[in-house]
């Protein structure tokens, strides 16, 4: 369930990041998902973790496809990041071989990615903050829950490192 979207993911979608963001043009919200292509690797997990980032046709999209070699098997998934001019939010979809998928909406609070979601898990309601943070190799990936609106607990944390 890492995906670079795991990747992805998002945090205080707060009222002044939002008006920040409208004021972006749109092509340059898209340049600056330039710093997410490439091949990523989890630190520590090098020989088990791999993804790989590219720009879809005419750079409308990032598509990141990830493999996970587990003891019970290979896992894969399949992400896809963009700008919604609609929104005027990051965008990250999910789509895992377990058959397990969601949605998370994003945007950029100085250099750091922020992206909120909600869905519901047989029958509960599970909220989700991911941030990303720059780093000098790559990214401090932080995924937070929330079942029911009970305390947020860290999910998942981990750093995505550039595959040398």
């Amino acid at each position: 369930m890492r995906g670079m979207a795991n990747f992805i993911g998002a945090m205080l979608a707060g009222t002044h990041a939002l008006v920040a963001l409208a004021q972006v043009p749109s092509s340059e919200a898209r340049a600056r998902l330039d710093a997410l292509v490439g091949s990523w690797t989890v630190s520590g997990q090098e020989d088990s973790y791999s993804e790989i980032c590219e720009w879809y046709h005419n750079r409308s999209f990032i598509v990141c496809n990830s493999e996970e070699k587990r003891p019970q098997g290979v896992s894969k998934s399949v992400s896809v990041l963009g700008f919604s001019d609609l929104l005027g939010m990051y965008t990250y979809y999910n789509f895992s071989s377990s058959g397990g998928s969601r949605y998370l909406n994003g945007f950029l609070r100085g250099e750091e990615w922020l992206f909120t979601g909600e869905r519901s898990v047989r029958g509960d309601m599970v909220r989700y903050q991911v941030s990303m943070k720059p780093r000098t190799s790559g990214f401090a990936f932080r995924e937070e829950t929330s079942t029911n609106g009970a305390p947020w607990i860290v999910a998942a944390q981990f750093d995505y490192v550039r595959r040398k």
